[in-house]
């Protein structure tokens, strides 16, 4: 994450705890995404969750991910990137053995 990152989600969060702003959702992918995906993706994600209130996207494309995605909110996190998914299965079959 870069300063500027850092200072958005900073500023962010002081007006969050303030009340005053929406719920912050982060997404974060291995590659930009396109509108058609965010919105599926967030869709799921409102029924998944709940929400209730508006919330605000914080998109970060992060290459390391490999592919896949990552949705975090305040209460809800859920990771579906092929770098969580190979860290899951080296555990299993270490573990295996």
């Amino acid at each position: 994450m870069d300063k500027k990152e850092e200072m958005i989600i900073g500023n962010y969060i002081d007006e969050y705890l303030e009340g005053t702003r929406p719920a912050l959702v982060t997404l974060s992918s291995a590659v930009p995404l396109t509108p058609e995906q965010k919105e599926r993706i967030l869709t799921a994600f409102i029924k998944k969750t709940n929400v209730t209130k508006s919330y605000e996207v914080v998109e970060i494309v992060d290459e390391t991910l490999i592919g896949g995605v990552c949705l975090e909110s305040d209460n809800f996190f859920f990771d579906n990137t092929i770098r969580n998914n190979l860290t899951h299965l080296k555990q299993y079959i270490l573990e295996g053995q």
